[in-house]
């Protein structure tokens, strides 16, 4: 039995950790630590035992190209283990032309809402994958997800949302998520292909750079509301928005229009 310091309310720490070399491995850590439940921690000098209890409200699958990406994705889940636990899969390419091979981190981060409650926990399992099981992230996802869950797919940088692969992981998923203020160039030709995604399937997308620009969009929204210009709402024929599309060396299309400029 191991003892340790329970951090203030709210603040995930890690709980368990554990390697795998294969889907079947992954699974089998999974079982595992719910099947241990030999957690004891120390509040104020006396020993108390507290039960981790799994709540996940949803599936989440991080499809990270790059460390960084995935590094940063999985602190941000980590600190929203209290509000909405998840069971997240990041998921990371590395060496496609190599030969095919799995390596992955099965880990549980808990938060102890109060001395006398018990853990709320949820696990978040990074997996990189190499060779053929690098181009195949449906086959990846699949198998781990906790099925009656919704599964949200966290898309950072730029999704080839025309790809077979993301076509097949995005086929099994309620919500995409994406950045739009990161795409290179204008990002008009990724909104189509976004728009295009969403007439076709039942699937929602949420874009943060939208909802960054949520409290722009309702600031120019209440000026409407304002007694003083209802008598002028009847006389606008036309708004016009302008966006700077061209850098400082008079470049065409080089200005992302997702985000504000």
């Amino acid at each position: 039995m191991t003892f340790t310091l329970v951090p203030p309310p709210t603040e995930p720490t890690l709980r368990w950790s554990a390697r795998a070399h294969s889907i079947a491995e992954v699974e089998a850590e999974l079982s595992r630590i719910w099947a241990s439940q030999d957690m004891a921690v120390r509040v104020e000098g006396e020993t108390t035992r507290h039960i981790a209890a799994r709540t996940n409200v949803m599936n989440l699958i991080v499809i990270a190209r790059r460390p960084e990406f995935a590094e940063r994705c999985a602190a941000t889940v980590q600190m929203l283990t209290g509000r909405h636990p998840s069971r997240t899969i990041v998921i990371q390419s590395a060496d496609p032309d190599g030969p095919s091979w799995l390596d992955a981190r099965v880990e549980a981060h808990c938060v102890m809402p109060r001395p006398d409650a018990p853990e709320t926990c949820a696990e978040t399992i990074h997996l990189t994958c190499g060779g053929e099981s690098g181009r195949h992230l449906a086959a990846i996802a699949t198998p781990l997800i906790i099925h009656d869950l919704p599964v949200t797919v966290w898309w950072p940088g730029e999704p080839p949302l025309t790809s077979p692969s993301a076509r097949d992981l995005l086929s099994a998923a309620d919500r995409l998520v994406v950045d739009g203020s990161t795409w290179s160039g204008d990002g008009l030709a990724r909104l189509r292909e976004m728009a295009a995604l969403g007439e076709s399937t039942r699937l929602a997308i949420s874009d943060f750079a939208l909802a960054r620009q949520s409290r722009w969009r309702e600031a120019i929204a209440s000026i409407f509301d304002d007694p003083d210009f209802l008598p002028y709402l009847r006389s606008i024929r036309r708004i016009a928005v302008t966006y700077g599309t061209h850098d400082e060396t008079g470049a065409l299309g080089s200005t992302n229009l997702v985000k504000p400029v």
